[in-house]
C-alpha cells in the first residue's frame, strides 16, 4: 500500500509558535512560559530545544533567601509558583535536579498546602504534573493528589468544567493516587466535550488526561477530542499572514537578542523578508514591535495554551499523518473491515472446504462418540433403526421412539450438531461475525421456537 508520511499541520504550526514564545519568555525571564514551552518541545522531541537552567536556579536561590527571611508574602503568587514547579520538572527531565533544589521546593509546597493551595486548582494540578516520577518529591505529589481528589466531583457538579478538567489533568499523572471511580463516566466526558466553557487550553488538558488514562475511556472519545482540538488550533492559525509571521518573528527575536545595532538589524529584516519588515520593527532594548496588522491576523502569544496543545498532540501520536490516494484509501477501508480486533482474515477460497470438512467431521463425531461412550455395537444401531421402521398401529410412533436405545438419540443429536455448525459457519464467513440474535435465527428448530415465543409467523 502506497502512502505519504507528512507532519501534522497543526503540530508543525504549534512547534514554530512555541519556539517563538519560549524565546520571548526567556528574554523576559518569565518562568511559567519559558518552562512550559521547554517541556512541550522536549516531549515533542524538538531537536533544537535547549534548556537554560540558570534562570530556574537563580530564582530558587532567591526563593530560599525569602524563606530564610521569614517574609513569604512575595512568594504567594500562583503564576510564579507554577513557573517554579515547571522549572523543577525541567531540571528533572534534563537530569540536573539537585537535592537542594528539591528541598527548597518542598518548603514552598508546605506553605501553599497549608493555605489551601491558594484556592487555585491550576496550582495544585501543575504541582502534581511537575513532581510525577520524581521520587524525592513523591510526598508532595500525594498531597497535591489528595487536594485535587476533593475538588474533582465538586467542580463538575458546580458546572465549573475548566476547574474539573484541570484537576483531572493533574491527577492523571498520579493515577495511583486517584480515588475517582474508573472507568471514567463517558457521559460526563461527552458533556465536557460539548461544553462551550472549554478553551483550547482546557481541551488540551483533557486530551492529555485521557491519554494518561487511556484504559479508562473509549478510544473513539479520545479521537473525537483530538479532532476538535486540532480544528481549534487550525482555525486560530488559519491566516496566511499569521503563519508567515511565525518565521518572521523568530528571525526578529534572534536579531534583537544579538549585538547587532537596531538600524542594521532592521535592514537585515528587509533583506530576509521585505513584506514582513513592513510589520516588524526591532527597537532599542531588544524589543520586537508589530504594527499595521489587523488583530485577527496576529497569532496570540500564549505559551501555556500552545504548549499544552503541542503536548496533547504529541501524546496522542498525531504529530505525523499518513496520506492515501483514493484507491489506497479504499484498500485500507477493506483491510479494516477484514482485520478487526480479535479476528484473523481467511481467504475466500478456503472457506468452502473449511465449512464442508468441519461439517463432515462433526457428523462423524456425532455418530462415533455416542457409540463408543455407551459401549454399543453396530448391530445395536441397526436394531434401533429397525424398531422405528416397524411401527404399527398398535405401536404408536412416540411409544416406539421412547423404546429406542441411547445410540439412536445420540445419532440424531450428532446430525443436528453437524447441520447447526454448517449454518453458523456459513453465516459467519458471509458476514464476518455472528451476533447472539443471528445465532438463534440460524439454528434449526431453535429459530422456530424463537419466532413462536416472539409471536412471529414461522415463515417471517
Amino acid at each position: 500500500m502506497a502512502y505519504n508520511l507528512v507532519q501534522n499541520p497543526a503540530a508543525a504550526t504549534l512547534r514554530r509558535q512555541v519556539n517563538i514564545e519560549k524565546a520571548l519568555a526567556k528574554n523576559a525571564e518569565e518562568l511559567f512560559s519559558y518552562h512550559i514551552a521547554t517541556i512541550a518541545l522536549t516531549l515533542a522531541k524538538d531537536q533544537a530545544n535547549e534548556f537554560d537552567s540558570a534562570l530556574i536556579h537563580g530564582r530558587l536561590i532567591a526563593f530560599k533567601q525569602v524563606l530564610q527571611s521569614g517574609d513569604i508574602r512575595t512568594l504567594l503568587d500562583v503564576e510564579q509558583i507554577i513557573g517554579l514547579a515547571l522549572g523543577i520538572r525541567c531540571l528533572h527531565i534534563t537530569g540536573v535536579l539537585k537535592d537542594e533544589d528539591a528541598k527548597v521546593f518542598k518548603e514552598i509546597v508546605k506553605i501553599i498546602e497549608t493555605r489551601s493551595w491558594l484556592n487555585s486548582v491550576d496550582l495544585a494540578s501543575y504541582v502534581a504534573f511537575s513532581v510525577s516520577g520524581i521520587e524525592k518529591l513523591s510526598d508532595e505529589g500525594k498531597q497535591a493528589a489528595a487536594w485535587l481528589n476533593n475538588q474533582l466531583t465538586d467542580k463538575f457538579d458546580q458546572h465549573q468544567y475548566p476547574s474539573y478538567v484541570s484537576a483531572l489533568f493533574g491527577l492523571s499523572y498520579l493515577p495511583q493516587q486517584m480515588t475517582y471511580v474508573t472507568p471514567l463516566d463517558e457521559v460526563k466526558l461527552r458533556t465536557l466535550l460539548g461544553s462551550e466553557q472549554l478553551s483550547v487550553k482546557d481541551l488540551s488538558k483533557l486530551s492529555i488526561a485521557l491519554s494518561n488514562l487511556s484504559n479508562a475511556v473509549s478510544p473513539q472519545l479520545a479521537v473525537d477530542l483530538g479532532r476538535k482540538l486540532e480544528e481549534n488550533v487550525s482555525q486560530e492559525f488559519s491566516s496566511k499572514v499569521g503563519a508567515d509571521l511565525q518565521a518572521g518573528i523568530k528571525e526578529a527575536i534572534a536579531l534583537a537578542s544579538s549585538d547587532i545595532s537596531e538600524p542594521y538589524a532592521n535592514e537585515i529584516m528587509k533583506r530576509v523578508n521585505r513584506e514582513l519588515s513592513e510589520f516588524l520593527e526591532i527597537k532599542e532594548g531588544g524589543v520586537v514591535s508589530l504594527h499595521g496588522l489587523p488583530a485577527s491576523d496576529i497569532p496570540s502569544m500564549d505559551a501555556e495554551k500552545h504548549s499544552l496543545a503541542l503536548i496533547a498532540i504529541s501524546m496522542s501520536q498525531r504529530e505525523h499523518l499518513y496520506l492515501l490516494d483514493k484507491e489506497n484509501f479504499h484498500n485500507a477501508q477493506q483491510g479494516v473491515l477484514l482485520l478487526q480486533s480479535g479476528y484473523r482474515p481467511i481467504s475466500v477460497r478456503f472457506t468452502t472446504p473449511i465449512k464442508y470438512v468441519s461439517t463432515l467431521l462433526a457428523f462423524v463425531a456425532g455418530i462415533t462418540l455416542p457409540i463408543v461412550v455407551t459401549g454399543s455395537t453396530l448391530q445395536d444401531v441397526v436394531d434401533a433403526i429397525k424398531s422405528v421402521t416397524a411401527v404399527s398401529g398398535s405401536n404408536p410412533p412416540l411409544l416406539a421412539l421412547s423404546k429406542l436405545p441411547l445410540p439412536i438419540f445420540s445419532i440424531v443429536a450428532g446430525v443436528y450438531f453437524a447441520l447447526a455448525l454448517f449454518r453458523v459457519m456459513d453465516y459467519g464467513f458471509n458476514h464476518g461475525s455472528i451476533s447472539s440474535k443471528a445465532l438463534v435465527q440460524v439454528l434449526p428448530i431453535v429459530n422456530r421456537i424463537y419466532k413462536w415465543f416472539k409471536g412471529y409467523k414461522v415463515d417471517e
